[in-house]
């Protein structure tokens, strides 16, 4: 799968699009979402920049998405593969086409715009 990466601290050019392992494995309580759109916000560029510590490099960024669930683990209830979801974590990751999540972070959405509505609102509003 393809991933935005940040490889250096720096300017919007350190980040680059690049081929990565896509998530193979995930625990009983998680998901895998193939993201429809992901959130940029000001978190993101106060980590490129170096103004919030990365704990490893390189690194990559994003902390919210919406997307469609594609499988998931053993103790998850209340999501079927296929419905569409958002997020929103308090870790950095969601540049890329799939990711696994934690299921209590998910919200249904019905639409991909119920998705960007929901990342937005607490990001732009909430400042």
């Amino acid at each position: 799968m393809q991933a935005i990466i940040l490889s250096k601290i720096g300017e919007a050019a350190n980040l680059k699009v690049k081929d990565v392992e896509a998530p193979a494995k995930f625990k009983k309580t998680d998901v895998l979402v193939r993201h429809t759109a992901i959130g940029v916000n000001f978190f993101d560029v106060c980590f490129r920049r170096g103004q919030y510590k990365l704990e490893k490099m390189p690194a990559i960024l994003g902390m919210e998405a919406c997307g469609v669930v594609e499988a998931f683990g053993s103790s998850v209830v209340g999501l079927k593969v296929g419905q569409r979801v958002a997020y929103g974590t308090g870790s950095i990751g969601a540049y890329c086409e799939k990711r696994v999540v934690d299921a209590h972070h998910l919200s249904s959405c019905r639409s991909w715009w119920c998705g960007t509505i929901f990342m937005s609102m607490g990001k732009t509003f909430g400042r």
